[in-house]
This record gives C-alpha cells, structure tokens and sequence, in this order.
C-alpha cells in the first residue's frame, strides 16, 4: 500500500510538473498557476464554446492591416457581484471577446474579483490557441478597496521585454500606486526597424491635486532618462479630469492627450481615460483611435456589462516600423472618436 501511494505521488509530481512545463509561457507567478488551475476547473475544454464572441471580430472600426498594432487602456472595476458560476463564465467569455481585439491591453486598475474574472478570459483565449499573457503589478490599497495594475498582451504581435513597479519618491501622492511599466516591442517589422516603446500604466489619486501635472511631467522624465533611453513614451489611465488635445501641453513637456475630450461610460458619464503621447518623439501614432461601446456591441444589460467593468476600453493604434510607415514619411494625426 505504501509503495502504491509513493509511486502515485511521484507520478502526480512528473504529470503536474509535465502540465507546467507545457504551459509555462502562460504562468509566471505560483498565484498565475493557482489562478489558471482554476480557470481550467471553472471554464473546462469540456464546457468551453467553440469560440469567443465573435461580435468585435467582425466589427469594422476594429479592422486593421498587418503593419500596425493596437494598444487599449481598460480598467476593470466592476460595482456588481457574480450571481452565480454562468454569470462568471458569461461575463469572461465577452472579457475574452474584448481582449483579443488588442495587441497590448493595459489595466491601471483591477480589484480582486475582476483578476480572477481576468485570469478566466486569458486561459479561455490560450485554450483555443491564443497566445495571451498577463503580467501584474503590485497591489496598492485604492479607492475602491484593494486593486492592481496589469498588462495584457499577444505574443503573436507583441513582444514585452520587462515590467516593473517604478517608485516615484517625493511624487508618490499623486498616485494611487506605483506607475507600472512595460517595455514592449512590436513584431511585423524587422528588428532593426521595430517600433519599440514603454508604456507607463498609471492610476492618479482619486483627490483633486495641483501636484498631478508636475507629477506626470516628473514620471514622463523619470521614464525617458532610465537605462533603455527609449523616447516613444505612452502614458495611459485615469488621470481624473480632462487632458485631451493640447490643453495641459505647456504644462507636460509638450505631451498631448490623444483623445481630445472625455468619452461616456455605459451610463454616460464622462470617464476620464486617456492616453499622453509626445507628437514630436511617437510619430509612430497612426491617428487611428476608438472606444469599445461593448455593452451594445455585445447587446448586455447595464448589470452584465458592469460585471465586466464600469469603464468601456478605449485604444490607440500605432505602426509596427519605428518612425512611423514603411517609408518614415507619415505624419501622426489625432482625429477624433468615430461614431
């Protein structure tokens, strides 16, 4: 009987390290492994659909060419619980619809259960051939209670070189947490013509402050003069009140938030998501930007979508070639939302 037990154990050892092993590019962190050993439990192939929503696939604001990627800002907070396991299940599969629209998704904001409701979308797109990974910030005790930054990205398009938490010293106030940042490369170019840039995910403090703009120009700074030297910043979140177009310019070291004005949430209040580029250093910005409306892109009721999160993604496309175009001659336009 003991040697039975021993030979069970030691066998359990060799399957479960095999089965590890196998899906290593998709687990970094023993919490990664328990979360995606429960997302196999809750979404198992068995049950699975044969595929994601098709909806934002086939979406013509989504369609775009080989030589440009997308990058989404979409924090996932959600103010209603799950019901039960399907409404879960429900709400990852339209997550999943969502993320695989992208190339790099970046999240300033995640509360716990949404990180599981993460885990569920990312494991559901791998199962059926994707090749998504998520990587995950510290966790910083919020507005809402406590949350994390993370990225999310494809392999097939991008490839991320290192994240890390950035400290911040004296301009730490004006954060909820640490800024996390990605150091990303896009694929399609060749090497020596890839557009590389660092994404910088951000979550400004819920209070009104006058430090929040010298704190992004000291961050953008902070950034630009690390060991990467890497001049093609993007800076993305919440920043709380309206930075689009030029309106804080002379204020951010030239920066422009690429959307001009604030977009709706589900109820129509303004969300204050953004990007913050350089016009002048990210030339690879192909003027190309949206919002996902996927609460009627998915045909969901208020509850249901904000299951999935209270904020809608919004996303900027850049070319994969450094400078911008295979021939280095197109000029970045910031154009507004499409209708």
């Amino acid at each position: 009987m003991r040697r039975f037990i021993t030979t069970l154990f030691l066998t359990s050892i060799l399957f479960g390290g095999a089965w590890i092993f196998y899906h290593r590019d998709e687990i970094e962190s023993p919490q990664q492994l328990w979360d995606f050993v429960l997302a196999k439990i809750n979404l198992g192939e068995s049950s699975l659909p044969q595929r994601v929503p098709s909806q934002l696939s086939s979406w013509p604001m989504l369609e775009k060419t080989p030589d440009t990627i997308r990058v989404a800002n979409f924090s996932l907070v959600s103010p209603t619980a799950f019901e039960s396991g399907e409404s879960e299940k429900f709400a990852a599969e339209r997550l999943a619809g969502i993320l695989q629209a992208f190339d790099v998704v970046a999240i300033p904001e995640m509360t716990p259960s949404n990180r599981r409701l993460l885990m569920l979308a990312v494991a559901l797109l791998n199962v059926q051939g994707g090749q998504f990974i998520s990587t995950t910030g510290p966790e910083y005790s919020g507005p809402r209670g406590h949350a994390t930054s993370a990225f999310v990205f494809n392999q097939l398009t991008v490839q991320m070189e290192h994240a890390f938490p950035m400290p911040l010293m004296g301009e730490d106030l004006a954060f909820e947490s640490q800024p996390y940042v990605g150091w990303f490369r896009a694929l399609g170019a060749p090497n020596d013509r890839a557009f590389t840039f660092t994404l910088v995910n951000i979550q400004l403090a819920a209070r009104q402050s006058a430090g929040h703009v010298s704190a992004l120009s000291e961050l953008f700074r902070t950034v630009r003069n690390d060991r990467r030297n890497e001049d093609d910043i993007v800076i993305c979140g919440d920043f709380r009140v309206n930075i689009g177009g030029d309106r804080l310019t002379n204020q951010l070291s030239g920066l422009v938030g690429v959307f001009p004005n604030a977009v709706p949430n589900h109820q129509g209040e303004p969300q204050y998501d953004n990007f913050l580029v350089s016009p002048q250093a990210t030339t690879e910005v192909t003027g190309s930007i949206g919002q996902i409306d996927f609460l009627r892109q998915f045909n969901l009721t208020i509850t249901e979508a904000c299951q999935i999160s209270s904020k809608t993604p919004i996303w900027v496309e850049f070319s994969v070639f450094e400078g911008g175009t295979k021939d280095r001659t197109a000029t970045p336009q910031f154009l507004s939302l499409p209708k």
